[in-house]
């Protein structure tokens, strides 16, 4: 009898350390895979740690331990295996064949379904369950599910798997302060989404001027970056070195930025770039604003950023291009507030893509013309190519006439405003589709 108390005795202390090294492994297992964008093998691990903790969880999850010394697991992290593994069938089916793209998306809606029925009510979750349904086109469940939902949307799930324009896009545009939900259109003009800014009631500084230039502020600088020739064959923008030229114009009238702080560099080599970069932040002041515009070659190789200098000759050579971290990381020594315009190709090259690595430290906020995997495109402007990104940038700007434009308001503007908004202005229904602003220690209405 007293063996087989302390054998129960023991097996009381050991199997909450146990239980909790089984799931822990599986999941670390899943964000792993989810990072290499192995999403066959993040379902599989999400699932294996279903089968040992089944049901997610919206707060943080105290580790076995001592009770006056609590640890909490990935420093309060959401536990979100079944979020996740929803999230992996969603990605397995953008990248599937075409005949099994529909069954995928409707196996990734099934599972958000069921976290909707439970009440784990999240922006994420009802963004790609619509998308889901979106893919499918089971049309009929997004205007079911847009009257269904009346609840606040308080549950949190854990989104370090997700691409950097899809957290920026949920946690930008997608939430209200509320946190309400409201039935209304998503880009097909059906079912849910989520409260967004209202661009007819803008909250843009007074310091506007109805002609003439808007009044400048002093510590904004721009870094305007347009290469145009190119070395790599079938890659260059030929019209990225004008579209700088229009950048630093629309600024200078319509953003508040004096013609002298703004830089301008054109088919400049990595060196340049650089040199010019550093010429820029010897003039910036302490917790100055920098707007980076760049507009050329973009790659990512081993997870790093760069932009391509004239001068380089192949994607892989980064001898001839600029780290977007090392571009960063100069500013951050004065505290200086970035705002990073892409406008770059961003094709899939063994799962990575352009725009992909995350910053660091500092604050910036992140801006990519177009989503991952595809390419950008040109229109014109009184008979001249112009990128269309670019177009929208400055038209955008020129509706704000603002020395203190709000970060998400305006590139939501410029996402309405290039997929059509209603006007086809720019062409509607367009397959380039601009991102929302990944936000880096910056709040959603931080001001460049």
């Amino acid at each position: 009898m007293k063996r087989t108390a302390v054998f129960f005795a023991l097996s009381c202390a050991v199997s909450p350390a146990t239980f909790a090294q089984a799931w822990k492994d599986a999941y670390d297992k899943a964000l792993s895979a989810a990072k290499i964008q192995d999403w066959v093998g993040a379902k599989a691990a999400f699932q294996e740690a279903i089968a040992v903790r089944a049901d997610d969880q919206s707060g943080p999850t105290v580790l076995p331990g001592p009770v006056t010394e609590p640890k909490r697991w990935r420093d309060g992290s959401p536990y979100s295996p079944n979020f996740g593994m929803g999230y992996s069938l969603f990605k397995q089916a953008e990248g599937a064949a075409e005949a099994d793209r529909k069954a995928l998306y409707q196996a990734s809606a099934a599972v958000f379904e069921t976290l909707v029925n439970k009440g784990q009510l999240s922006g994420a979750t009802i963004h790609f369950l619509n998308k889901a349904y979106d893919g499918s086109g089971d049309i009929q469940k997004q205007r079911e599910l847009g009257s269904k939902l009346t609840g606040p949307m308080t549950w949190k799930v854990d989104m370090s798997f997700l691409t950097p324009e899809e957290a920026g896009y949920i946690n930008s545009t997608m939430m209200s302060q509320s946190g309400n939900v409201v039935a209304g259109g998503t880009k097909n003009g059906t079912g849910p989404k989520i409260s967004i800014i209202d661009t007819n009631q803008r909250n843009v500084s007074p310091l506007t001027s109805v002609s003439g230039p808007v009044p400048a502020i002093d510590t904004k600088f721009a870094l305007i970056i347009g290469n145009s020739e190119s070395q790599i064959s079938s890659s260059g923008l030929p019209y990225a070195a004008t579209d700088a030229t229009a950048i630093r114009d629309c600024l200078v009238q319509n953003a508040g930025y004096l013609d002298k702080n703004c830089d301008v560099i054109m088919n400049g080599t990595a060196d340049q770039i650089m040199q010019q970069a550093k010429a820029c932040f010897e003039r910036m002041p302490e917790n100055g604003t920098l707007l980076i515009y760049f507009t050329g070659i973009g790659v990512n190789i081993d997870g790093k950023d760069y932009m391509a200098g004239i001068d380089a000759s192949m994607t892989t050579d980064t001898s001839k291009m600029v780290a977007k971290e090392d571009l960063l990381g100069l500013f951050r020594a004065k505290s200086v507030k970035t705002f990073l315009f892409s406008q770059a190709n961003r094709p899939m090259v063994e799962g990575r893509y352009f725009g992909m690595e995350l910053p660091l430290a500092g604050q910036s906020a992140f801006c990519n013309a177009t989503s991952p995997g595809d390419r950008v495109t040109a229109t014109t402007k009184d008979g001249k190519p112009i990128g269309l990104y670019t177009k929208a940038f400055i038209e955008v700007l020129a509706e704000f006439r603002s020395n203190s434009v709000p970060i998400t308001e305006f590139t939501w503007t410029i996402f309405q405003k290039m997929r059509g908004g209603g006007t086809n202005e720019l062409g509607g229904n367009s397959s380039q589709v601009p991102s929302m602003p990944y936000l880096y220690n910056l709040a959603p209405d931080a001001k460049f």
